[in-house]
């Protein structure tokens, strides 16, 4: 009944983003020609690197799959998120985020899940269709089951995402406005471009700074070519995962309370 609800919820608030968007033609097509030209940037900068730097381990196709990946995910994560995480810092800085709290949804996922614009949704389907262009041009090899394992991989990569967002956001509860905490994640997205293994010999730093976050499309493109995994990193991309939601739920909750109980 709850996941129902839920749902309907987030089916809601897409159909009432493109009601709203389909109202502004013109400014919606502006948004779109930025998005495609943005994705096409990625490759042509893409294209000069891999021509100059080799990847050890990986062939020039797979990391063209390696790229689209990224692209699929970018855009996935700013369509999902990108409105929420911008709105909810202004509602909490404006005292109005009470208002919030009163509906009858779980309140992370009304305030996270507020659609980010159609233009997303339209270059996250172009680089899904990237993927498999891309394996069907290099010959590469993936089953059915390589498929279902990718998307749920990408799943699970979106939610930790989702998961560092909110603890970020919740710092807003605590210390005031801060702008930055809405972008923290999306700053820092060069990471999720480039093969785990390019970071595996910086040492412990490296563990604790970069490489959890280059499981976001590293292990979702290995799942999908059927490539050989180093256990290690599916062992630290499930306790990653499972942290990072334990972790964002607590602070969450947390957080709520506090701004429930301090009466703003």
């Amino acid at each position: 009944m709850i996941m129902k609800k839920n749902l309907r919820f987030l089916f809601r608030v897409q159909s009432a983003r493109m009601g709203h968007e389909l109202i502004n033609p013109v400014n919606s097509l502006l948004e779109l020609i930025g998005s495609v030209c943005y994705f096409f940037l990625h490759m042509v900068s893409f294209s000069l690197i891999i021509s100059k730097f080799s990847f050890p381990g990986w062939s020039v196709g797979e990391m063209w799959v390696l790229l689209f990946t990224f692209q699929v995910f970018t855009y996935a994560a700013f369509y999902l998120f990108w409105k929420g995480l911008i709105h909810t810092v202004r509602d909490i800085n404006r005292g109005v985020f009470d208002h919030l709290l009163t509906k009858p949804i779980s309140s992370r996922l009304i305030t996270f899940f507020r659609s980010g614009g159609l233009h997303n949704f339209v270059c996250f389907i172009l680089g899904l269709i990237s993927v498999f262009v891309s394996i069907y041009t290099f010959k590469l090899t993936i089953n059915p089951l390589s498929v279902l394992i990718y998307f749920l991989t990408l799943i699970i990569s979106l939610w930790i995402f989702h998961s560092f967002t909110v603890i970020f956001i919740s710092l807003n509860f605590f210390f005031g406005y801060i702008p930055t905490t809405s972008s923290v994640m999306f700053g820092i997205q060069e990471i999720y471009k480039y093969p785990t293994s390019l970071y595996n010999h910086a040492g412990i730093w490296a563990w604790l700074t970069v490489i959890p976050f280059s499981f976001f499309t590293t292990i979702p493109t290995t799942q999908l070519l059927l490539r050989p995994l180093q256990p290690v990193f599916l062992a630290g991309y499930i306790v990653f995962f499972i942290l990072s939601w334990l972790l964002s739920e607590f602070i969450w909750r947390f957080s709520v309370n506090h701004y429930s109980s301090s009466g703003s």
